[in-house]
């Protein structure tokens, strides 16, 4: 899923502490425990939204449901909802995901 556009890209998780960096920097709630355990479960993706000019600071974050194919949450800083240039970005690489999704079963 790793993916860059011209000014985003998404970096996933991979430890807990990156969990609760982002949710203390966003202030908002991805570093509660359970975000982790369902990826870890694989209910979900939790991808991290970053400008490409800044990899390494907290942008926005996204939660994508697996059994449903959607992504059920987009949030920037305090829960505030991102820019629509993220929103764009964000519904394109997820459709992408669906998609594969969607061959995988029909294989």
């Amino acid at each position: 899923l790793e993916k860059q556009g011209r000014k985003y890209c998404i970096v996933l998780p991979r430890t807990h502490k990156q969990f609760v960096h982002e949710g203390v920097a966003l202030e908002h709630c991805v570093l509660q425990e359970h975000y982790a355990q369902k990826v870890t479960k694989g209910k979900s993706i939790i991808a991290f939204i970053r400008l490409r000019s800044n990899k390494e600071c907290p942008y926005v974050t996204v939660e994508y449901d697996l059994k449903t194919a959607k992504v059920v949450q987009c949030y920037a800083y305090r829960n505030s909802k991102p820019d629509k240039g993220v929103k764009t970005f964000v519904d394109r690489v997820f459709d992408r995901v669906k998609q594969i999704e969607i061959k995988e079963v029909a294989a």
